[in-house]
């Protein structure tokens, strides 16, 4: 966990140029002083979560320097750059936290670079939580949709199954997907009528169409959970199913 040090040190790098202040990270890297990764930080909440993982020093990584500075005045360590022009030697971090940022990626193609840039970085494993993009046709079949499916900043809406060719595409073998959230019934607030606007995160009465209660009979889950293998000392299973996977939907131990 961050300390008085850590966050003087943070609170320091703020005040530099983005090259100084990120060449400063790299040599902190070299030195074996960050064991994990949150990429697409955006306010740390990758770092919590790499922390509650066993993680002792994370560093966040974003595009946005506006974000990267606001989190180093916070006293967490973040470096401002794009992760495929991340230049580290070996595998300096442990694992890698992917929370809520993929599905905002450009296209399938550019899911599978960054998956395969973060394999190349870390020794242990890959963490990726976002949204399920799993179960539009049958929601479409009993007259509703999910909210994520129809916010146009979900670039990249890939289901569980093109996940998993993306990844024995890319040779990573061994990995685990759970769900996460179950939702049951169509009072769901993430669940809206099929005529409702699109761009709504969250259903509200009076604000959005109204909606009969239905119990849905396919198992729909609101998010995934996917932890990547780099090792085979590593298990993904239990790391998903102790780090918010519900149950285990598709695993492989090649």
């Amino acid at each position: 966990m961050p300390t008085a040090s850590t966050e003087d040190l943070c609170r320091s790098l703020a005040i530099l140029p983005l090259q100084e202040r990120n060449r400063i990270i790299l040599d902190l890297i070299e030195e074996g002083r960050i064991d994990f990764v949150d990429f697409g930080t955006h306010r740390g909440a990758g770092i919590l979560k790499g922390h509650a993982m066993g993680g002792k020093a994370g560093l966040g990584l974003d595009l946005s320097d506006r974000k990267v500075q606001a989190l180093l005045t916070a006293g967490t360590l973040a470096y401002s750059g794009n992760v495929l022009e991340f230049t580290v030697k070996g595998r300096p971090f442990r694992f890698a936290v992917c929370r809520h940022v993929l599905e905002h990626m450009p296209s399938r193609a550019f899911f599978k670079k960054v998956v395969k840039k973060l394999s190349e970085i870390c020794s242990d494993y890959i963490f990726i939580e976002q949204p399920s993009f799993d179960h539009d046709d049958y929601l479409a079949s009993v007259g509703f949709k999910i909210s994520q499916s129809t916010l146009d900043y979900h670039t990249c809406r890939l289901s569980s199954a093109d996940i998993v060719s993306c990844l024995l595409e890319l040779g990573l073998t061994r990995f685990c997907l759970g769900g996460q959230h179950l939702v049951s019934t169509s009072s769901s607030r993430r669940i809206f009528t099929l005529g409702n606007d699109d761009n709504r995160i969250w259903w509200t009465e009076g604000v959005d169409q109204p909606k009969d209660e239905v119990v849905f009979k396919d198992k729909l889950y609101g998010n995934i959970v996917l932890v990547v293998a780099l090792d085979q000392s590593v298990d993904p299973r239990k790391i998903a199913l102790a780090h918010g996977a519900h149950e285990v939907q598709f695993e492989s131990f090649y």
